[in-house]
């Protein structure tokens, strides 16, 4: 009888065991997995899954490593990492691998003198990850681009439309259907001056380099913003601090916002701290754990809902806990 890892290399991918995590996530956090593999096309991809499924081997797929925490055990079962990276312009539709780096997908759209992803310059990670959680900042989301994606679902390729994919504030269809693969996205842009959009995509980067922790060990925005509906749901937040019109109009208060008027900046558990420049993130100040990250979230959602009634909600996903 060969081997599991042998029957996995079967698929074409190389198939590893024991991989450390910390390697493979942004935090720099993470346990061993028992099986992990990067895949590079996707004929590896049906091949590898086909196999995990055949063996009951549960897979959990991993894009750049942003936006992920990995538990200090590791993740039971095989890691499939996507490194899908071929990105190509036709026209005004840029075609790209799941696995392929925003900032590089950014910067090759305004190659081609085409505007409408230079706010995704600033999110860390890949195209894969920034339709799964519909990304978004400086007034734009993925969904606003989208045309279609094209995943692996349920063993069967599918091209979904964009009206299949179920957008929403950091939401896709693909989390519902955690089991669906995503390996190719196609975004509709519009022509524009390369000069001017390189301009915009280098005052970006500025802005974020001076309010986020740009050179730090962190996964990305750790909590989703608070989205209410009735003005009654941030009464006691009035009460406390004037809460600014725009946030009000939005219905949409920034995490970041309400974690620094907790006075939460700077408050660390371990080698966990919240950011001194931005409250909505984690980083991780050189050996921390994800039961240390772990506890300063509870301790930030714990301290929101019993000052303002707030319930915060994870950007972040939890894997292996």
């Amino acid at each position: 009888m060969n081997s599991i890892i042998e029957q996995l290399n079967a698929s074409g991918a190389s198939v590893l065991a024991g991989e450390m995590m910390n390697k493979h996530t942004n935090f720099r956090i993470g346990g061993p997995a028992d099986y992990y593999a990067r895949v590079t096309n996707v004929e590896q991809l049906k091949a590898l899954i086909a196999k995990a499924n055949e063996l009951g081997i549960k897979y959990t797929v991993l894009g750049g490593g942003s936006n992920v925490l990995v538990s200090d055990s590791g993740v039971r079962g095989l890691v499939i990492q996507i490194a899908m990276r071929d990105v190509k312009v036709e026209g005004n539709r840029l075609i790209a691998g799941a696995g392929a780096p925003n900032t590089a997908v950014s910067r090759q759209a305004s190659s081609a003198g085409l505007s409408g992803l230079e706010w995704a310059v600033t999110v860390p990670g890949t195209v894969g990850g920034m339709v799964y959680g519909n990304a978004g900042c400086y007034g734009s989301e993925t969904k606003d681009f989208v045309e279609s994606v094209t995943a692996l679902c349920d063993g069967e390729i599918k091209e979904l439309k964009k009206d299949e994919l179920d957008f929403s504030y950091r939401h896709s269809i693909f989390k519902e259907h955690k089991d669906w693969v995503i390996f190719q996205v196609s975004f509709l842009l519009s022509h524009g001056d390369k000069k001017e959009i390189e301009e915009k995509i280098n005052a970006l980067l500025a802005k974020r380099m001076a309010s986020q922790p740009f050179d730090s060990s962190s996964a990305g925005c750790m909590f989703k913003n608070f989205e209410f509906s009735n003005e009654k749901d941030i009464a006691r937040l009035k009460e406390k601090f004037i809460v600014p019109e725009e946030f009000i109009s939005k219905k949409n208060i920034p995490a970041g916002w309400l974690i620094e008027n907790l006075g939460l900046k700077g408050e660390t558990i371990g080698s966990a701290q919240i950011s001194q420049k931005h409250g909505n993130f984690i980083v991780n100040l050189g050996n921390a754990t994800a039961f240390d990250v772990f506890w300063l979230v509870e301790k930030v959602k714990d301290r929101a809902k019993d000052e303002f009634g707030i319930l915060l909600q994870n950007e972040v996903q939890y894997i292996g806990f």
